[in-house]
C-alpha cells in the first residue's frame, strides 16, 4: 500500500473516499477481496519495558515514544485482482481529522475468508 502524498489537507466535506482532495491511496491484490481500512493517530508515550504506554506520574521520567491509538471508524473499498485505487479525503466517520500524524491501515479478506496481512504507511494531515 502507498499514498501519492503523505502530507495533504483535509476535505471540507464529503465522505472518506473522495473523488477530488487528499491523497491517492493504491494497493495490489492476488484476487479480488474486500479491503477494510482504520486510522491510527500517533501520540506521544514513555517506554516501560518494551512497551510504549500512556504517560502518567509514575513514568513521566522514561524514555519517550510514539504509541499509536486506533480512531473510531473505518471504511471499506471493493478491490479487484491487480491494482486498486482511490482517493482518501482525510475525513473518518463524517468529520475532519485534525492536523498532526496518522497511520492508514489496510486488511484485505476475500470471499473465503482469508485475511491478508496488515499493511500501514503513514501520512500528515496539514493546516495548509
Amino acid at each position: 500500500m502507498s499514498l501519492s502524498r503523505t502530507r495533504f489537507r483535509v476535505a471540507g466535506s464529503g465522505p472518506s473516499i473522495a473523488t477530488a482532495l487528499g491523497t491517492r491511496v493504491s494497493y495490489a491484490l492476488s484476487e479480488p477481496a474486500s479491503v477494510s481500512f482504520r486510522v491510527e493517530r500517533a501520540l506521544s508515550g514513555r517506554r516501560v519495558g518494551a512497551r510504549c504506554v500512556r504517560t502518567t506520574r509514575t513514568n513521566r521520567r522514561a524514555r519517550r515514544c510514539t504509541r499509536y491509538s486506533v480512531l473510531r471508524g473505518g471504511f471499506a473499498h471493493s478491490g479487484k485482482a491487480g491494482q486498486n485505487a482511490f482517493r482518501f479525503s482525510g475525513r473518518l466517520g463524517g468529520r475532519k481529522l485534525a492536523p498532526g500524524r496518522y497511520r492508514l491501515r489496510g486488511l484485505a479478506t476475500d470471499k473465503a475468508g482469508n485475511k491478508s496481512l496488515l499493511k500501514r504507511t503513514g501520512f500528515r494531515i496539514v493546516r495548509r
